[in-house]
């Protein structure tokens, strides 16, 4: 996220001194955002069709129905998005303060204006909530990594050859 927040712009060129204008590209943000809550609803309506014993979805619905590994992975995910982030700001905490939440069906909502008063008030805080201001995070990097550096280390966790889903698949 870190580098898609900044553009810049040369506004000319010349012999002496230049002028370089930098703006924050909040748009780049927002656009993240909304994506982040996209992928989380897909999520979400796929795990539902797995784990729905009633489910008319051919060959896949219903077959994780009952099982602790996917209830247990749905938590995780959930747990994440609702808690504080691992790199908060003195405004800026957790996604709940730039305006997601989860509604009643564990769907994940965006109230687009709070986000956009939070990137304009505070996006350097949204910015570090996010990705403690690393890129290119990893699970062998022990430092927090915001709420999406942290998602990211846990689903990559999760999907190596030695983690919840290989292990459940043997």
């Amino acid at each position: 996220w870190s580098s898609d927040v900044c553009s810049s712009d040369l506004l000319g060129t010349t012999t002496g001194s230049a002028n370089l204008g930098l703006t924050r590209d909040t748009a780049a943000v927002s656009a993240k955002v909304s994506s982040l809550v996209t992928a989380y609803n897909n999520f979400v309506d796929s795990a539902g069709i797995l784990a729905d014993p009633k489910s008319q979805v051919d060959q896949f619905g219903g077959v994780l129905a009952g099982d602790s590994l996917l209830r247990s992975i749905r938590n995780q995910i959930r747990d994440a998005l609702s808690a504080d982030s691992s790199s908060p700001g003195t405004t800026i905490k957790a996604l709940r303060d730039i305006g997601l939440s989860l509604d009643r069906n564990g769907k994940l909502l965006l109230n687009q204006s709070q986000l956009d008063s939070a990137l304009t008030s505070h996006f350097s805080e949204v910015v570090t909530m996010l990705t403690a201001n690393q890129e290119n995070q990893s699970v062998y990097v022990s430092l927090p990594g915001g709420v999406a550096g942290d998602m990211s280390k846990k689903l990559d966790s999760m999907m190596r050859s030695s983690g919840l889903i290989a292990i459940q698949t043997q």
